[in-house]
């Protein structure tokens, strides 16, 4: 089974994360149909906009535990390559030359979440669930976490969101500049088909002037902070707090960190 599916509605492609029983966590497997979705996309010039949504209940919900765990036994160069990697495939939707809107469906956590804060627009459903956890995993926030908060919410809110590593609800999530937009769950692909649909009808190269323009007066050293964080998360991986965050997770119940 394909965990991405690429569909196309006239000139807009859809691209669906398709591990529902999974919260369509991110894989290795995913990001590598991932990779070559977005090719795809990239090359195919009668595309104007692109929608990205998961099956099910979820958009998703980060990175794969079973993979993430395995890092623990891995080296800290080799998780840095590997992390390095696995951001670029899944942020490479800045690069496409379209507008790109998150249609947020369901709960979204740690890199699903960043994965929807790197698309242009951000519509969520009324049941959608916004949730940094890395604080309580032990794990250093990555793939470009607290630079799309800073982007969206500030230095103030994005403190207090990995602090706390609470989550957000959509009202919230509104309310403090997460997101563009809140429909119901039935008609949150309507509403954002509607959106695309109208932003297509516009000046292609225009709309990807627009789009780089706005990237680049963001921050011109967004690489480097991936690369930062990468680093960050690979020296995770070698810690004792991690392992237990992960062991918390398998057991449900609450990690009891030593700062090792």
């Amino acid at each position: 089974m394909s965990t991405v599916i690429l569909t196309t509605k006239k000139n807009i492609a859809i691209i669906t994360l398709n591990i529902p029983k999974q919260l369509n966590a991110m894989s290795d497997q995913m990001a590598q149909e991932f990779k070559i979705i977005i090719s795809k996309i990239k090359k195919d010039k009668k595309m104007r906009v692109v929608i990205i949504t998961g099956a099910g209940k979820a958009f998703s919900s980060g990175g794969n535990i079973k993979m993430l765990s395995a890092k623990t036994k891995t080296s800290k160069a080799q998780n840095n390559i590997a992390l390095n990697k696995f951001y670029q495939i899944f942020l490479s939707i800045q690069d496409l030359p379209q507008p790109v809107i998150a249609a947020i469906n369901g709960v979204t956590v740690g890199g699903g979440l960043c994965l929807a804060l790197a698309c242009d627009l951000k519509y969520a459903s009324t049941q959608a669930k916004f949730y940094f956890n890395f604080a309580k995993m032990g794990l250093a926030p990555g793939m470009g976490t607290t630079q799309f908060l800073l982007r969206s919410v500030g230095s103030a809110l994005t403190a207090e969101i990995l602090f706390r590593a609470k989550s957000l609800d959509a009202k919230t999530a509104l309310k403090q500049g997460l997101i563009n937009g809140i429909y119901s769950s039935k008609s949150l692909m309507t509403n954002c088909l509607k959106i695309a649909e109208e932003i297509a009808l516009l000046a292609p190269l225009t709309l990807t002037d627009i789009k780089r323009g706005i990237a680049k007066s963001q921050d011109k050293q967004f690489k480097d902070i991936l690369k930062w964080d990468a680093q960050r998360q690979a020296n995770s991986f070698a810690t004792q707090d991690l392992k237990e965050g992960f062991q918390s997770l398998l057991e449900n119940r609450k990690a009891i960190f030593t700062g090792k």
